[in-house]
């Protein structure tokens, strides 16, 4: 299958459904598939910050109506957790802004943020600013990642094997990842 193949077959949608789930790569694959013409840089950008902003919003209102699920109050006892609602407290602005910048909180952030007694208004205006910023970051991050590879290695039409044998693994492994990541925390919540 190549790049072309994958991208047409999923395209759009995909990048939206990561941008659900594993955002970052997501986002930097579909500047890359912009900057081979693949997908349109606009499009990318908009699906990235409307898939990015609805995972968030989610999250938020499970935050919000689950405060008192004993699952949430474990999560809300853990260590990371603990550390994102300081940093929500001391900066509640700056916090909701860039909590997703920010490696090792991002995935919980939104909840703590829904049992916190920030207003959903407030949250869905930064929120919002938020994804957009994210989504124009990281897809210019593929973006110039793929024109500096063309400028070392020429076009990457030659290459589109090579990268989608490398990158499907990858991108299965980062969701690997970021679920087992989520079962280790569990368990290790429950106990």
């Amino acid at each position: 299958m190549t790049i072309e193949q994958f991208v047409s077959q999923w395209g759009l949608l995909g990048l939206f459904g990561g941008a659900l789930l594993e955002g970052e790569t997501f986002a930097i694959l579909g500047g890359l598939f912009a900057r081979r013409g693949l997908l349109s840089l606009p499009l990318v950008m908009l699906v990235l910050t409307v898939g990015s902003f609805t995972a968030d919003q989610i999250w938020f209102y499970l935050g919000r109506h689950f405060r008192e699920h004993p699952r949430v109050k474990r999560m809300l006892a853990g260590e990371k957790a603990r550390q994102a609602l300081a940093m929500l407290e001391r900066r509640p602005i700056p916090f909701l802004f860039s909590f997703r910048f920010i490696w090792g909180i991002r995935t919980v952030s939104p909840i703590i943020i829904g049992t916190s007694n920030v207003s959903a208004r407030l949250y869905l205006l930064l929120n919002a600013l938020a994804a957009v910023s994210w989504a124009l970051i990281f897809s210019t991050i593929g973006y110039a990642l793929g024109r500096v590879a063309e400028q070392l290695l020429g076009s990457l039409a030659r290459f589109e094997h090579v990268m989608l044998v490398a990158v499907l693994p990858l991108l299965l492994l980062a969701l690997l990842g970021a679920w087992a990541g989520r079962r280790i925390a569990g368990q290790i919540r429950k106990r």
